[in-house]
This record gives structure tokens, C-alpha cells and sequence, in this order.
């Protein structure tokens, strides 16, 4: 499922958090990637009492980023859909 506004708008109430003075030179910058892994082999799912694999993707997996910069100073987060990491 895409959210195509859905950081824009994290952003911009980001800002509206800023000094009005901030405002009138501040950049926003905002991505969004997909990253949901190729599914070629049995992916296991935990927090069960038995092994069970997946059989596909359910809903894919997305890294989202908002930049904010002033000319002197920036600001940068990020937002991983994710469980865990693993080797």
C-alpha cells in the first residue's frame, strides 16, 4: 500500500513546530523506498508453536526519510518498516 502524502504531511507538521523565522528559509526534503526483499526462497514466521513458512507478500516493506535544512544547520530521520536484522 502506498501512503503517496503520507510523510509530506509528517513533514510539514514537523515545521509547523518550527519558529516562524525558521520558516521563511527552511527545506524539506522527503523519500520514500520500497525494500521488500525478492521472495525466492521459504521464509520462516515466527511466534508460532510449529514452523510455518510464508507463501508470499502480504504487504510490502517500506523505508521512508525526511530531510530539514536551515543553510547552516540540518536535520535528518528515518522510518523502517522491519522486525528484526539478521545476517
Amino acid at each position: 500500500m502506498r501512503r503517496p502524502l503520507g510523510g509530506l504531511a509528517a513533514a510539514l507538521a514537523c515545521a509547523a513546530l518550527l519558529p516562524h523565522a525558521l520558516l521563511a528559509q527552511i527545506e524539506i526534503g522527503w523519500g520514500e523506498a520500497d525494500i521488500t526483499p525478492p521472495f525466492t526462497k521459504k521464509v520462516p514466521l515466527d511466534g508460532q508453536y510449529y514452523q510455518r513458512f510464508a507463501n508470499g507478500v502480504h504487504t510490502p516493506l517500506s523505508f521512508v526519510a525526511v530531510a530539514f535544512r536551515n543553510g547552516r544547520d540540518y536535520f535528518l530521520t528515518g522510518s523502517i518498516d522491519n522486525v528484526s536484522v539478521c545476517d
